[in-house]
């Protein structure tokens, strides 16, 4: 990423892998914050070549969870909210930095690369009333 060589898929790759928020799966599988917080100073001080795909990355490495097992330093969150602010659209991403945000269908959808159809909506069913 940082020689601006990686494919959309292998930057995608990434952010999935080093992910502080899992979509599934046990969150006490993530990669330690430790061995996440190296990636993206580097991340934060280098060039992106793919914009778009290394800020969604970069913001699921560092994404705000709550859960200080999980992470990254307060530090390192501020550098990266700070580079995410000056992309385009960075300012939604650097949101998951800064704060805990629950990760809602259209965030689940951008960050698994999927969409509903345009106007389909997810709802809960409707409460069935006993007769």
């Amino acid at each position: 990423i940082v020689k601006g060589k990686a494919s959309d898929s292998e930057v995608w790759a990434l952010g999935r892998l080093g992910a502080r928020a899992p979509l599934y799966g046990p969150a006490n599988l993530v990669i330690p914050p430790a061995e996440v917080e190296p990636w993206l100073e580097r991340l934060a001080t280098s060039p992106w070549a793919r914009p778009a795909s290394v800020s969604l990355a970069v913001a699921q490495l560092a994404r705000r969870t709550g859960d200080p097992a999980r992470d990254v330093s307060a530090d390192i969150r501020a550098q990266v909210a700070q580079r995410l602010e000056k992309e385009s659209q960075g300012s939604r991403f650097a949101r998951w930095v800064r704060e805990v945000v629950d990760m809602d269908a259209s965030q689940q959808a951008l960050v698994l690369s999927e969409a509903l159809p345009a106007g389909l909506r997810l709802v809960a069913p409707a409460p069935t009333s006993s007769s």
